[in-house]
């Protein structure tokens, strides 16, 4: 496989989803003279802002609802998940993705949204979207939607204009193949005079948790044109990256 290979600028992110309503039914808090509480979790804590924003547009329009919001560490955030969920004492609405939500769902300790949250996806996502954030629950004989996509997919590839014009190259010509982007990003990097990086050509991430590293080394093997899963003869799933898709991965 050639390093010239077409870059598509493939980036899919935890995908999934907005869990409408924890199994059990703790989204009926309301009591007699008091607001109704709609507790939210969430993994991303840099997304606290975006949801604080919807929490006062939405308690605007429903003034008996208290939207309560809680952000934490992923990891820690993961945790809490596996202990409350199970036990009945997870929250309303979780954010999470889509490699944590199907054994929640499978277990039934996710509702299925109404049926307005289900053709509100239908109506605005695209098929890729809709068809990894459909799960089969245990009275469910067809996978289906049981959330809101929070994040999509997007097919971009971001590139800092001054600093590339800084390093003389055009700034309205961003590269296309894997080859233009080693050589773009070799001028752009910048040392100190120990030979320490002080402004790196390209941004890779090349450590944290261990899905979002896969998915950002997915990212190359795509483009690449390999995957991560391959099917076996008789119908089942073998890892995949051991071909000449994953070596070009890899080595770049």
């Amino acid at each position: 496989m050639k390093r010239t290979k077409k870059l598509i600028a493939f980036f899919f992110v935890a995908v999934l989803a907005i869990s409408i309503a924890f199994a059990n039914g703790t989204a009926e808090k309301e009591t007699a003279g008091k607001k109704q509480v709609i507790s939210l979790w969430c993994g991303w804590p840099a997304l606290e802002d975006i949801f604080t924003r919807a929490k006062a547009d939405y308690e605007a329009e429903n003034p008996n609802v208290e939207v309560e919001i809680s952000t934490m560490n992923l990891r820690d955030f993961e945790q809490k998940l596996a202990v409350s969920l199970p036990a009945g004492s997870g929250p309303d609405i979780f954010i999470t993705s889509e490699y944590i939500v199907p054994m929640y769902v499978n277990a039934g300790l996710v509702a299925t949204p109404p049926d307005n949250i289900s053709d509100f996806v239908n109506a605005n996502f695209d098929s890729l979207v809709k068809s990894v954030n459909q799960f089969k629950g245990p009275n469910d004989n067809e996978a289906r939607i049981y959330g809101v996509p929070h994040i999509g997919i997007a097919r971009v590839q971001y590139c800092n204009k001054d600093v590339m014009a800084e390093a003389g190259l055009d700034p309205e010509k961003a590269p296309q193949t894997w080859d233009e982007l080693l050589d773009d990003a070799s001028k752009i990097v910048k040392y100190d005079q120990n030979g320490n990086i002080t402004r790196s050509g390209i941004s890779l991430r090349i450590f944290g948790g261990g899905s979002g590293i896969g998915e950002k080394f997915m990212i190359k093997l795509v483009q690449a044109g390999g995957s991560f899963l391959g099917r076996t003869a008789d119908g089942g799933w073998k890892a995949n990256y051991n071909t000449e898709a994953g070596v070009d991965a890899l080595g770049f």
